[in-house]
């Protein structure tokens, strides 16, 4: 038995069986972790078709019944500024992602209709994104570093909004204090 997170984006609830397991329920906007058997299930999501999945004991998974989008994002801190502006002259493109058909700074991958998503990153669905990563003397001899985090569609939609409007602002202030308003 290991711990696997069982996700629920969408404003219905959803109910949930692996094999005979105790039904599980969540309710709209809920995350569950719950202990289960790894190896091989059936999966069977609000009364349809069961379907085969391989939940490896080696590998941590997010279970996304209703197959709502997800993005991975590999955020990158840099060492100096110096650090950042070289990695920017030869990986700009790399930095530039579409997200829900907004062009975005930053490197996303979309994941969509996927019923088991294996973890590879390191913060959860509602662990908020570091701003800074504090640098320790045993790994200061690279020039960047990555942390990896998961969004929900909806939840990185809503970031993005609210950084463009929290840029919008500090530009218009600028624009108003240029002109001694």
């Amino acid at each position: 038995m290991k711990p696997v997170v069982i996700d629920n984006p969408g404003d219905e609830k959803v109910v949930l069986q692996l094999d005979n397991d105790p039904v599980i329920e969540l309710e709209p906007h809920q995350t569950k972790a719950l202990e289960v058997k790894f190896g091989k299930r059936k999966i069977t999501v609000n009364n349809g078709t069961p379907e085969e999945i391989y939940l490896d004991p080696e590998k941590d998974y997010l279970i996304n019944p209703t197959r709502e989008t997800y993005y991975i994002e590999h955020k990158i801190y840099f060492t100096s500024d110096e650090a950042k502006e070289e990695y920017l002259r030869y990986n700009k493109d790399e930095l530039e992602s579409e997200v829900e058909g907004m062009k975005v700074t930053g490197k996303f991958k979309k994941i969509e209709n996927q019923l088991v998503i294996t973890k590879q990153w390191k913060y959860g669905l509602d662990d908020p994104a570091k701003n800074s990563i504090k640098l320790l003397m045993s790994n200061r001899n690279r020039d960047n570093y990555t942390l990896i985090k998961i969004h929900r569609r909806e939840d990185l939609e809503n970031e993005i909004a609210s950084e463009t409007a929290r840029f919008l602002m500090e530009e218009f202030e600028k624009q108003r204090n240029e002109q001694g308003q």
